[in-house]
């Protein structure tokens, strides 16, 4: 529950909250961009975005501009029909899930976010895919990607794809335009 409350809520800074259950990356399907790394400003946030080259995994710190405390992502880069995706979840602290309780680490849920890297340079340009349009998607072409609707009780679509279905469906162009939502400009105010 922790981890989706936070990633949630980093995804709606972003502009949606759509989670998948399974990830959008293999580990022979991740690449490396360095032009992705440095810190990033939107409205409302700061991103300090890190990576290691060898394993191409991504360290996101977001500050929330009205907040001191940063939350913790990691990301990874996935090119698709060339495009970039980048596959975000709540960076593992297994000190801290250790420290809570039984009842509390049997009801976390892990999930991944996809974003659409649209641009690098000289701004970040991303869009998360918005619960909104997927649904409206769906009810179009019915079968497109397998979700679980919890509309009905308060909840955001869970979509539930293996990673082989979500990479070919986030390959498709169609789907891309049908179900991400309109970009956010984030403003580069330091390399590396």
């Amino acid at each position: 529950m922790i981890k989706k409350m936070v990633l949630c809520a980093f995804s709606m800074l972003l502009g949606a909250c759509a989670p998948n259950f399974f990830p959008l990356y293999t580990q022979d399907t991740t690449v490396y961009d360095p032009n992705l790394t440095g810190l990033w400003k939107s409205d409302t946030a700061i991103f300090h975005v890190s990576a290691d080259n060898k394993t191409k995994v991504y360290s996101i710190a977001v500050f929330e501009l009205d907040d001191k405390k940063a939350s913790r992502l990691q990301g990874h880069l996935v090119e698709l029909a060339g495009r970039q995706m980048m596959d975000v979840e709540l960076e593992a602290n297994q000190q801290a899930i250790d420290n809570l309780g039984g009842y509390v680490k049997f009801h976390l849920l892990p999930v991944h976010y996809i974003l659409w890297i649209q641009k690098t340079s000289p701004d970040l340009v991303v869009a998360p895919v918005d619960g909104e349009k997927l649904q409206k998607a769906l009810k179009e072409k019915p079968g497109w990607i397998s979700v679980v609707d919890g509309s009905k009780n308060d909840m955001p679509m869970l979509i539930t794809a293996s990673t082989k279905d979500l990479q070919k469906v986030f390959s498709d162009k169609q789907f891309l335009d049908a179900v991400f939502n309109e970009p956010t400009v984030l403003k580069r105010i330091a390399d590396k």
